[in-house]
């Protein structure tokens, strides 16, 4: 059984420099998509502060291997691979590109209705869940063997509020499937090197309005702690609708959560020590607020990765230090679907 302290302990662990199942460095990119909303798009790719930004392919977005490799991209109702060099790419399959495990060879694919995990050497895939309609949040284990989701049950009323929803694991060959909760109130799962990080709510659903706190327990479902039982009320009400996990920081007893809202999660970041709650401010004026939203955390929780908009276009991407406690603009204009290999 893994305990409170060794939970906080595995969290402040420190992470060397990453190499790959070769023994050569990781490369980092970044990628976005221009002139979104527009048909084939053009895909660019660049470090991964976003400088040098390039021309990758066309499609409807990308995703990085971890290994910095490849890049999965969505096209029509395709799933391509290509180098980062923008030389062989190859048609990997129907469906769309959900994320890699961090093997950097299997990759995750909605297709039809289903999450499955296709082998980009051989081909071969494997369906993990049958039903993503009731998909509810997902995470790969950081050795990338298992994938953890909330799933809704079948019988459950659209919405979050209505659903009986819990937390299952589930080997990356389909096997050893197995439920982590049975409380019919969890979802939002985030593994990390001192866990699973998930939500959930503090009552069983039909619920008056969503108050998701922010839970902990180990990888075989054990020794569950609340870090924040319950959102505060400043955070489930007036457009607010509780808290879900984003990512562990390495090196500091912090979790990177998002408060819900109809736009996307407002960054926050939650003390595993004392579970205060602090939200960013990017505006230096007093009675201004300027928040974040949380698209894409970094392997070590240390960045964030944002695309910011009003009602309409331009939007901003943008790339927060956790630890600086400063943003830096990437990009501006008719921009989105930014994702990175951090």
């Amino acid at each position: 059984m893994i305990r409170r302290g060794a939970l906080l302990a595995a969290a402040l662990v420190s992470v060397g420099c990453v190499r790959d199942s070769d023994s050569e460095p990781v490369r980092r990119y970044l990628v976005y998509t221009k002139e979104v909303g527009w048909p084939h798009k053009p895909i660019l790719i660049g470090d991964v502060d976003g400088q040098d930004m390039r021309l990758l392919t066309r499609g409807e977005y990308g995703l990085v291997s971890p290994d910095g490799r490849a890049v999965a991209v969505a096209r029509g109702s395709e799933t391509r691979t290509v180098r980062p060099d923008a030389t062989g790419e190859s048609l990997l399959g129907r469906g769309k590109p959900a994320g890699w495990f961090a093997d950097s060879r299997h990759l995750l694919v909605f297709r039809a209705r289903e999450l499955v995990s296709v082998d980009t050497e051989d081909g071969d895939s494997t369906v993990l869940v049958p039903e993503v309609n009731l998909l509810r949040g997902w995470s790969v284990s950081p050795e990338a063997s298992q994938l953890v989701y909330g799933l809704a049950r079948k019988e459950s009323r659209w919405g979050q509020c209505g659903e009986y929803i819990d937390v299952y694991v589930v080997d990356r060959d389909g096997r050893s499937r197995r439920r982590l909760t049975d409380d019919g109130r969890s979802s939002d799962p985030v593994w990390g090197d001192g866990g699973i990080a998930f939500a959930r709510e503090p009552v069983k659903p039909p619920c008056v309005m969503p108050k998701a706190g922010i839970w902990t327990m180990g990888s075989d479902g054990s020794d569950v702690y609340p870090v924040v039982r319950q959102a505060p009320p400043r955070f489930a009400w007036n457009g607010y609708y509780g808290l879900r996990p984003h990512g562990w920081v390495t090196g500091r007893s912090l979790l990177l959560a998002g408060v819900r809202t109809e736009w996307g999660d407002e960054l926050a970041l939650v003390d595993l020590r004392n579970a205060r709650i602090r939200r960013p401010d990017l505006d230096p004026r007093p009675r201004y607020r300027r928040s974040m939203y949380v698209d894409h955390v970094s392997r070590d929780g240390r960045y964030v990765l944002t695309t910011g908009c009003g009602a309409e276009y331009p939007c901003t991407i943008s790339i927060y230090s956790v630890l600086g406690h400063r943003a830096r603009h990437v990009v501006t204009g008719r921009v989105g679907n930014a994702h990175w290999n951090r």
